[in-house]
């Protein structure tokens, strides 16, 4: 239950977002969509267990704001008590992302003819 429901409010975090509000108790869409992952994620009692989920659910995230979201909810969720993930974790998944970014973007542009960052020369 944990990583369809988490990818599926993920991935669908744009369109709750964009959701007018009618009232003041209408919680903003991201905010209400962290909240529920988080609490997911807490129902699982071992760390390594944890990780291996947000892994799993990263993996079925369609967006890399999607998938930022998560780690950066993760990294913030680690400030209370009970700490969801280990601080290398969070590091390594930034670090993960960070990669897979730059090299689909420097294959982005080399595909549509245009410099990509190895090539662009800043000043």
């Amino acid at each position: 239950m944990v990583i369809p429901g988490s990818i599926t409010l993920l991935n669908l975090i744009d369109t709750i977002s964009k959701k007018k509000r009618r009232n003041l108790f209408d919680i903003a869409g991201g905010f209400a969509v962290g909240h529920v992952v988080i609490a997911l994620l807490h129902r699982v009692d071992k760390e390594e267990e944890r990780e291996k989920l947000i892994s799993q659910i990263l993996e079925g995230l369609e967006t890399y704001s999607s998938k930022l979201y998560l780690i950066d909810t993760i990294r913030y969720s680690n400030l209370g008590e009970k700490e969801l993930v280990s601080e290398t974790f969070v590091s390594r998944s930034i670090q993960i992302l960070s990669r897979h970014f730059r090299t689909r973007h420097q294959t982005s542009h080399r595909a549509n003819g245009t410099p990509g960052e190895s090539t662009m020369r800043l000043g």
